[in-house]
């Protein structure tokens, strides 16, 4: 599974995918296909396509979901790679 290949789930499926990757920081895909590291305050000292290959838990959650009813669904689904892998293989 590669980033673009999880850009392309994460936008075909609305939703955000967060990991976690070096130095303890969280990367978020968001459901417009962008990773974003929202901690990050300088050049980053690591190559995100080698970090994803790392990873072994991911988190979705749904994009833009009204507050009112987050209440009556799971607001996020934790996934292991190898599930992830197969829910990105069929899009």
């Amino acid at each position: 599974m590669t980033l673009s290949d999880l850009k392309r789930f994460a936008v075909r499926r609305s939703v955000n995918v967060r990991f976690r990757i070096a130095e303890d920081l969280e990367c978020v895909v968001t459901s417009q296909g962008i990773g974003r590291i929202p901690a990050l305050k300088h050049l980053p000292t690591f190559h995100l396509e080698r970090e994803l290959a790392q990873v072994d838990e991911f988190v979705l959650e749904p994009a833009g979901e009204d507050p009112q009813r987050r209440r009556s669904r799971p607001r996020e689904m934790r996934l292991r790679r190898p599930e992830l892998e197969s829910m990105v293989a069929g899009v």
